[in-house]
């Protein structure tokens, strides 16, 4: 299948700089709205806090890439670097906790076709359904904790909001 929006992966970035996933409500200087484009709320999909997470995974197979049991073991097959896994609605809620500001959760229409298309791939096949997140025990027996999403909130989100 030959995805359009792959093969103009300038797009993507365009896209991510364009859309927020919070703003403020335009008819409500106090209420905020958190926002993700979604297929279906109802699939949780595997997030990774990038900034805080990725960077250490990396930084300990590096560290141990010369320690040829960690080698194979870090080779052998994939490790998935997900923070988490969760659905749209299980995050509002979370976040909404954390905050304590009147949030609204809604779900963002798709702009156009192309986006559509990868979303629906995502649902499909992105989400590490089969994939048991456990086996990102190798990164934490390397010595990475992973931040949950209320990290991510209470790191990144919260800080717009005040």
């Amino acid at each position: 299948m030959k995805v359009k929006l792959w093969d103009e992966k300038a797009a993507v970035d365009a896209y991510i700089h364009k859309f927020d996933n919070l703003h403020r409500s335009p008819s409500e200087c106090n209420k905020f709205l958190l926002s993700w484009p979604v297929l279906r709320p109802t699939v949780p999909h595997a997030y990774t806090y990038v900034r805080e997470d990725y960077g250490l995974c990396v930084a300990a197979a590096i560290d141990r890439w010369e320690d040829l049991a960690w080698k194979e073991k870090l080779t052998q097959n994939p490790i998935p670097t997900c923070s988490c896994r969760a659905m749209g609605q299980e995050m509002y809620e979370k976040f909404k906790k954390l905050n304590g500001k009147d949030v609204e959760y809604e779900i963002t229409a798709m702009p156009n076709e192309m986006l559509t298309q990868m979303m629906q791939i995502a649902d499909d096949r992105l989400v590490f359904k089969d994939v048991d997140l456990s086996s990102t025990k190798s990164f934490v027996d390397l010595g990475v904790k992973f931040h949950a999403f209320e990290d991510y909130v209470e790191k990144e989100l919260l800080p717009l909001m005040r």
